[in-house]
């Protein structure tokens, strides 16, 4: 695996570990471990990163700030917030379009872009209001 795929690797499951903990998903020991080794361990000294951590670096910082801020909108109970909170939680999609605008440069990374949107987006906002919903009522 390069560097580039070992990143994206650490980064995804960071990312969908977190997801999981936060809605109160079941997340195992092992998971949370390696979750936790991937963020203090393996990114910290990943070569991708270290070469490119200025650009990358403020990529995942607002990926965090959106996706509380996401978290916050949709505990807010405006359902107009609800299509903003959708979006912007998958605000790490940036992340993956940062290196590969580094790897290929800016077009390919336009390219590149729209199937990262999609594919992260490919639940569809109709599912996520759902799934949404779905979780208000076993927290309720």
């Amino acid at each position: 695996m390069t560097p580039v795929e070992s990143f994206f690797e650490m980064v995804h499951e960071i990312v969908h570990t977190y997801d999981d903990i936060i809605d109160e998903g079941s997340v195992t020991p092992e998971r949370l471990h390696s979750m936790m080794e991937k963020a203090l361990l393996g990114i910290p000294t990943n070569q991708f990163y270290l070469d490119n951590r200025t650009l990358l670096q403020p990529m995942m910082t607002m990926a965090l700030l959106n996706w509380r801020i996401a978290n916050e909108l949709e505990k807010g109970g405006q359902e107009k917030d609800l299509p903003i909170a959708y979006v912007i939680r998958s605000a790490y999609a940036d992340i993956f379009t940062m290196a590969s605008y580094i790897v290929n440069g800016f077009e390919k990374a336009i390219s590149c872009g729209v199937e990262i949107r999609r594919e992260i987006h490919d639940e569809g906002f109709e599912s996520y209001l759902k799934e949404r919903t779905d979780h208000v009522r076993q927290s309720s």
